[in-house]
């Protein structure tokens, strides 16, 4: 696995760095001794983070810890900042360290209303600009701007689309894509939205309609399982397909290949 060690990504003695990915591609598992905080402004992606697969859209926001270890994969478009910081060079107030300890404890991964996104994105900016500048005082605007986003994005409320049936819908696609009694029409039901404002939201979001989405989600899942070699059947169950056949076509479709020759692409690299 692979270590990335903060005197290259946050700096030597330096707290807080913005890392700018437009676009992330896709990374190998690793893990670091610095920690950061993930704003993804667009596209979509698949992040793992100690083995728990999540979806990355517009307006997530993730937390890594120092002791955590994650990979990017099957990215398309993915656009984020990456918010380095060290914590041992932190200089900030005891509210904004419970902070730091409620979003690593709970191995934070969310998504906020946009406007709420655009504000905390554009502080994470604010302190890119300062880093890059190393004007008067810099060092401590960089910490001030720091402890800004922290509070501003404990401030966000958890019930923030409790008014949006549509992104709750995309949501509980994210959660139960790997339910095999999933349909388009009975998550509809569910949210009182039609199939083509779900639809509509995904294509916003991510490009894919509602079933591409649901089948994208489950073919990135079996990757990693095929890779270690789980059965072709066992994991076309594991991913919500109850046909081994139709999942092979649907893999083929989002990869290129079906699922025994990505097995035997994958063996021959060993």
């Amino acid at each position: 696995m692979l270590f990335l060690k903060s005197d290259e990504y946050v700096g030597h003695k330096t707290s807080v760095n913005i890392l700018s990915r437009d676009p992330q591609l896709d990374y190998p598992e690793h893990s670091h001794d610095f920690c950061e905080l993930i704003l993804v402004s667009s596209g979509i992606g698949s992040h793992t983070v100690n083995d728990k697969f999540s979806v990355m859209l517009p307006n997530t926001v993730a937390c890594v810890s120092e002791k955590d270890y994650h990979q990017f994969s099957d990215v398309h478009d993915l656009v984020l900042l990456n918010v380095a910081y060290k914590k041992e060079f932190l200089s900030i107030g005891n509210d904004s360290v419970d902070v730091i300890k409620k979003l690593e404890n709970d191995s934070s991964h969310f998504m906020v209303l946009e406007n709420d996104f655009k504000r905390i994105n554009h502080i994470a900016l604010k302190i890119k600009e300062e880093r890059e500048n190393q004007g008067i005082h810099s060092g401590v605007m960089t910490s001030l701007l720091f402890e800004q986003l922290l509070l501003s994005i404990d401030r966000l409320s958890i019930g923030a689309f409790d008014n949006s049936p549509v992104m709750q819908a995309v949501i509980y696609l994210c959660n139960n894509y790997h339910i095999q009694s999933l349909s388009v029409n009975r998550v509809s039901e569910m949210f009182k939205v039609s199939p083509k404002v779900l639809s509509n939201k995904l294509v916003q979001l991510t490009g894919l309609s509602t079933n591409r989405f649901i089948n994208h989600l489950r073919v990135r899942r079996a990757v990693p399982m095929l890779r270690r070699g789980r059965s072709i059947t066992d994991v076309a169950f594991s991913v919500g397909y109850n046909d081994s056949n139709y999942f092979s076509t649907k893999f083929k479709a989002v990869t290129g290949m079906s699922p025994r020759s990505f097995m035997m692409k994958e063996r021959s690299y060993y």
